[in-house]
């Protein structure tokens, strides 16, 4: 039961919606890690455990299992209340987590951003 507590607290943090898509729910999670890959690896098998319990009803989750998970709450969690006044919402927050973890993709994500504004010739 607490496992899925901290999914559903997961899912606020990041705000991918309750029972959707759990891609953007891991991706946005691990926005926050250096290693991004590697926590996607291991966040997805969270997610089959998570999905074992919903629909298989299966609620024997090893507590250090849910330690795991705990972990990557706590993180979202701080960064959201250390940065509360850099975002208007949680929404907003969930676009900045949506962002390439890659700098090379993160680099190119910014110049076609800069190209639409004066595109769109808006001053920066």
């Amino acid at each position: 039961m607490a496992f899925l507590k901290l999914w559903g607290v997961l899912e606020v943090l990041t705000d991918t919606t309750v029972g959707g898509p759990y891609d953007e729910t891991i991706k946005r999670t691990c926005f926050l890690y250096e290693d991004s890959a590697f926590n996607q690896g291991l966040m997805k098998v969270l997610r089959r455990y998570r999905n074992r319990s919903v629909h298989l009803g299966m609620n024997s989750i090893r507590r250090e299992t849910v330690v795991i998970l705990h972990r990557y709450v706590v993180r979202n969690l701080l960064f959201a209340l250390s940065r509360s006044r850099e975002f208007t919402s949680l929404t907003e927050l969930g676009h900045f987590l949506s962002l390439p973890a890659s700098p090379t993709d993160l680099l190119r994500k910014a110049e076609l951003f800069k190209m639409a504004t004066i595109f769109r010739r808006i001053k920066i």
